[in-house]
């Protein structure tokens, strides 16, 4: 008799699961949770929403049963890889490589940390590719934990910009620093990172009175806004995040700068040229975004590129020609490049 078919796992439709294997599309582990929390874990969203691209089963209503589990907060899809101390930067690196927007640790009761990731295009196959074969990449259904930074939020400097999180005490500010307050909600950007350090120093060296400025995945709009109070005409922030756009003109009305500061969809960039034009996104991003970026420089304008980890990949430079790296700076493990 010919064997039966493996049936698709019930959350994800992925094909082939075999019995209590975890399925890698979506986390859903065959026999140890029901089909449908799992299919309803996986599809909420900010508010309830269910993903329009995963259809919950026909005449099902999700919120009964995330109330039963005592289910609260925006739960989301994120990855997870498992690894010993002394490997947390090289598997970082990796995960940067692959595309991902943030990196978060957490230790575990064995001494082992848990590095916590988005899903980057892709998805887990991008994610494995990217750290081999010695380490397993798994999917986790997660509070997305987007406020639990918080409590823990400082005042950020960099070079002359100062940021403030608006819920922290600002403290005294020195002749000359500008402050620019940042409520980054659900986005990356609220300054502590040191590639968004680097950025703004750079932004600090190359602003000049009147200066037009292009923010490439502008998170919370720290860079188009801080170069705006350095001085900047106007700045043009773009993301694929609807998230990103929401929190950069918020935080832009927040300091005062809403007239100046545009945030727009990556697909509706502007084609005209910039006098600065900056792109924290890590390598992989920044890869296949090179052409349009060396495009988006004005003649005699600067190019600075960060979420790089340092040193950064040997083919990333090459990327950018005709421009040619004019500085580099780094910053715990991390580095920056500036292009002319």
């Amino acid at each position: 008799m010919a064997a039966l078919p493996l049936p698709p796992c019930p959350a994800c439709g992925w094909a082939a699961l075999p019995a209590d294997e975890i399925c890698p599309c979506c986390g859903f582990q065959r026999g140890l949770d029901d089909h449908r929390v799992a299919a309803v874990r996986d599809r909420w969203i900010a508010g309830g929403a269910v993903w329009a691209s995963l259809p919950a089963p026909p005449g099902w209503d999700a919120r009964p049963q995330l109330v039963a589990l005592g289910v609260e907060g925006r739960l989301v899809r994120a990855a997870e890889v498992r690894v010993v101390r002394t490997d947390v930067d090289l598997v970082s690196g990796l995960l940067w490589g692959a595309g991902v927007t943030a990196v978060g640790e957490e230790e575990r009761d064995d001494g082992t940390i848990v590095l916590r990731t988005d899903l980057p295009a892709g998805g887990v196959e991008a994610l494995q590719a990217a750290v081999g074969d010695r380490w397993r990449v798994g999917v986790a259904t997660v509070d997305d934990g987007l406020d639990g930074w918080r409590e823990h939020a400082r005042i950020v400097r960099a070079g002359r910009v100062v940021v403030h999180p608006p819920w922290v005490p600002l403290g005294p500010v020195a002749p000359g620093e500008v402050v620019v307050e940042i409520d980054p909600g659900p986005t990356f950007g609220h300054g502590a990172h040191p590639t968004t350090r680097l950025c703004l120093e750079a932004l600090d060296g190359l602003v000049e009175p009147g200066s037009t400025v292009l923010d490439v995945g502008c998170g919370s709009g720290v860079l188009a806004i801080a170069a705006v109070r350095l001085g900047a005409a106007r700045a043009v922030g773009t993301d694929t995040d609807p998230a990103a756009l929401t929190a950069t003109d918020a935080n832009a009305a927040r300091n005062a700068v809403a007239h100046q500061v545009a945030a727009l969809p990556a697909e509706a960039a502007p084609e005209e040229g910039f006098d600065v034009v900056v792109a924290n996104i890590g390598a992989a991003v920044l890869r296949d975004l090179a052409p349009m970026l060396v495009a988006r420089v004005a003649p005699g304008g600067a190019l600075v590129v960060s979420g790089l980890l340092d040193p950064p990949p040997a083919d990333l430079a090459p990327a950018f020609a005709p421009l040619a790296v004019v500085a580099t700076t780094r910053s715990d493990g991390w580095t920056a490049l500036t292009l002319r």
